[in-house]
């Protein structure tokens, strides 16, 4: 695969994105980063979402 776009919590994407001697920097980051090259692209709004009406 050559590239992929992901959407996930903004949490998430900083703990995948971190860099060394920062408080999200994991074993993810280090796995993530070591077989490809994540990146936050932009930041979606609540107010992009609406509530299902289940």
């Amino acid at each position: 695969m050559e590239s992929a776009v992901l959407m996930m919590q903004k949490e998430v994407a900083k703990r995948l994105t971190a860099q060394p001697n920062t408080k999200d920097y994991g074993i993810l980051a280090v796995q993530t980063q070591f077989s490809s090259a994540p990146k936050i692209l932009f930041n979606v709004p609540p107010t992009a979402f609406f509530r299902s009406r289940m």
